[in-house]
């Protein structure tokens, strides 16, 4: 009897216990881990409203969000911060509150480009905040290790440059192409940041990996103002001396007249071949009679020049060919012996004419060789526009039998148009642009 009521007891135990379990897991919200997201969502957005709302400038916005406890270093998919966003629109209200509440102003976009290298490209106000707070780093670097300095200078920011200085950026920095702040500040053209920069121990005659100083900037860009600066330092005779042949070759590439005939007035040139055929490739006729007159004799210069087409009809249009050739050019005189190949891309028939009821049938060859030369001018300038070695060939052909249906007699017309092998060089941009 006790052993009967013992385990009835145990098996009802068990029985209100799996209930009890049961009625926990039902009463249990099944849309838990939903409200979870929708908590995360929430806050996501209230984070992108806040960076949105700094870049506006919506100061009442951006201080309730403070206030109620928003991440104010929150980083966007790009790595940007509210305060980067306020400086790029230059909303400086919302840069001192963000800045107060101690925004960190060194937080950069993934790329490393940072809020203070945002500022030195355009704003003054904006980089002279950012400077005012102790904890913004002046010298740190982006992807292509690049500076505020670079940015500052590049773009002709004369004042963030001497305030960037004043609070101690290091103007010797180089880009990851060691390209130097005083190579960028030669893009914009202003006299007094190329001299501040000098100050600041950067060289005028630094190259980069690219071979590109200020001063070649200078000639690239036809600054006449910064060319002379820098031509008339003492430091510039050993400069061209060793790199004549590349200044003088950027100065005929962009029509830098000027350039060209003060270093050609200052050198001896080793290589006079060399800078004869770039002036008559850029057809600088200026520089060739500089050249002329510093006493250095023309040169015989061939080059292979040209890739010419050519079409041939008969006068009745029953009969065709197209001819294609290269050719060698001598710069000097302008003149140039090409080898061309003629084809119809087809055989085709002719019947000969023997009496009056008599034919003989021809096929004629395929493919016809044939070496013509050629004088070309320069024929018109359109706004500055030179249209030069361009040329239009007249030949008459003629076939010594009769053909039915076919004329004995051809004209050829030819055009030909100039490839030049010795490209010029593309100018020098920053490795960002």
């Amino acid at each position: 009897m006790n052993r009967f009521f013992y385990n009835k007891t145990f098996n009802n135990s068990i029985i209100y216990i799996l209930i009890a379990i049961s009625c926990f897991i039902l009463s249990m919200p099944i849309n838990s881990y939903s409200q979870t997201y929708n908590r995360y969502n929430d806050s996501l957005q209230k984070q992108f409203d806040f960076i949105n709302a700094a870049s506006k400038g919506d100061i009442k916005y951006v201080r309730k969000a403070i206030i109620l406890g928003v991440n104010i270093n929150h980083r966007d998919a790009d790595g940007g911060t509210a305060l980067f966003y306020a400086i790029s629109s230059e909303q400086s209200e919302v840069v001192k509150t963000l800045l107060y509440n101690n925004a960190d102003p060194n937080i950069a976009l993934y790329n490393g480009f940072t809020p203070l290298m945002n500022a030195a490209g355009f704003s003054f106000d904006m980089a002279e905040l950012l400077l005012l707070k102790p904890e913004t780093k002046l010298n740190l670097t982006d992807k292509t290790n690049s500076a505020a300095i670079h940015y500052a200078a590049y773009y002709g920011q004369t004042g963030i440059v001497d305030m960037l200085l004043f609070y101690g950026a290091d103007a010797k920095l180089k880009s990851y192409e060691q390209t130097s702040a005083i190579t960028l500040a030669a893009y914009c053209g202003d006299l007094e940041l190329i001299k501040l920069l000098e100050q600041a121990g950067n060289d005028i005659f630094y190259e980069n990996k690219s071979n590109i100083s200020a001063f070649t900037v200078a000639i690239q860009n036809n600054d006449s103002i910064l060319f002379d600066y820098m031509f008339a330092k003492e430091e510039a005779k050993e400069y061209l001396k060793n790199n004549s042949k590349k200044l003088l070759t950027i100065a005929l590439y962009n029509d830098n007249n000027h350039a060209f005939n003060s270093i050609i007035s200052e050198i001896n040139i080793s290589e006079p071949n060399t800078i004869y055929r770039a002036a008559y490739l850029y057809n600088n006729s200026e520089a060739i009679d500089k050249m002329v007159q510093k006493g250095y004799k023309k040169p015989y210069n061939l080059i292979p020049y040209a890739l010419q087409t050519s079409f041939s009809t008969v006068f009745n249009n029953k009969d065709y060919f197209s001819y294609f050739g290269l050719g060698i050019k001598e710069l000097r005189y302008k003149l140039s012996l090409s080898f061309m190949f003629g084809t119809r891309f087809r055989y085709k028939a002719f019947w000969e004419e023997i009496d009056q009821n008599t034919y003989y049938q021809h096929w004629e060859r395929r493919n016809q060789f044939a070496i013509q030369l050629r004088k070309d001018f320069n024929i018109l300038e359109i706004n500055n526009i030179v249209i030069n070695d361009f040329g239009v060939d007249f030949g008459f052909q003629y076939t010594n039998y009769e053909l039915y249906e076919v004329s004995p007699y051809k004209i050829k017309i030819g055009i030909s148009y100039q490839f030049i092998y010795s490209k010029r060089t593309n100018n020098y941009t920053p490795i960002w642009m």
